[in-house]
Order: C-alpha cells, then sequence, then structure tokens
C-alpha cells in the first residue's frame, strides 16, 4: 500500500486548496496503512512524513498558529510509529540472522524480541488522524494563490539547502 503514488497538483488553478486536498488524502492514506490485521507501519509513517511537508507548504496560507497545531498533531501521530517501525526492523533482522545462523550464537540463546508497539497503540492513532483530516476539510485559507505556496516552497528549499550545506562538513 504504501507505495502509491504521490498526489501532485492537477492545475495551475487553486494551488493552495489543492494541496490542502493533498493533505487530506496524505492522512487518509496513513489511517488506511495502520488498518487491517498487520499494520504497514513504515508506509503509515512515509504518509505522515509526507503530510508535515505538505502543511509545510500550506503554512503561509493557514497562519502560524493554525499549522503549529495541526503539525504537532502529526508529529505525535508519528512519534510512536518509529519505535515500532525499529522494533520491526530489529525483529526481521534478528530474524534472519537466527535462520542463517541458528538460535545461538557464541553460546547465548538468542529469540526474537516482542514488538514494543501494541496494536492498541496504533489504533489509538487512527481516531487523531480522522480528527485532523476534518478539520483540515474545513479549512478556508485566507490566501489563494502561488504566492503563499511559494513562501513555502522557499523556506523548504533554504532548509535542504542547510542541511546539505552541514551533511557535506560532517
Amino acid at each position: 500500500m504504501s507505495d502509491r503514488p504521490s498526489p501532485t497538483l492537477v492545475s495551475p488553478d487553486r494551488p493552495v486548496q489543492q494541496c490542502r486536498d493533498i493533505l487530506v488524502r496524505q492522512l487518509g492514506c496513513a489511517i488506511e496503512e495502520l488498518d487491517g490485521r498487520k499494520p504497514n507501519v513504515h508506509g503509515a509513517r512515509k504518509q505522515l512524513k509526507r503530510a508535515r511537508a505538505s502543511l509545510r507548504l500550506l503554512r503561509a496560507a493557514i497562519g502560524d498558529e493554525l499549522y503549529r497545531s495541526e503539525n504537532v498533531v502529526a508529529r505525535d501521530a508519528a512519534r510512536p510509529l518509529s519505535s515500532t517501525r525499529d522494533d520491526e526492523v530489529m525483529s526481521d533482522a534478528l530474524k534472519g540472522l537466527s535462520e542463517r545462523f541458528g538460535t545461538t550464537i557464541s553460546g547465548e540463546n538468542v529469540r526474537p524480541a516482542a514488538q514494543a508497539g501494541s496494536i492498541k497503540q496504533l489504533t489509538s492513532i487512527k481516531p487523531a488522524l480522522k480528527r485532523a483530516m476534518t478539520r483540515a476539510q474545513t479549512w478556508r485559507p485566507d490566501a489563494h494563490g502561488w504566492d503563499s505556496i511559494a513562501t513555502g516552497l522557499r523556506s523548504t528549499y533554504r532548509r535542504a539547502r542547510r542541511a546539505l550545506r552541514n551533511a557535506r562538513k560532517d
């Protein structure tokens, strides 16, 4: 499910509303990734990262206060997914190692670790994301043109260039 195509702006008209609609779809996709017997935690995390990026583009149009509060909701929803994803990766790595080398390594008995992220914790994220979707659908941004989207793009580009500069130094 997580390898779905990224939504794009479909016309030059109403870019702010289109970005808002993309944000709503990304939140919906994150919820879908968490549904089912085996939630796709990695897919949900990717959708939430995309949603936060869309939210950054909308910041000038929706205002700093609304941006901050909605960003906190998306950030807080993604946090427990990080530890759950880490547990999944570790468990899969350990399973692969034990299949290849057996369950005993250097005299130590190795058992796959239980996943820390419970399904209950993951399902508590979905209502918060549904409420965020509902709120976003009701937004009536003050700005409607490309100027407000350009502000978010410039800011994102500036941060990316700074991060690249820092990465090259390190």
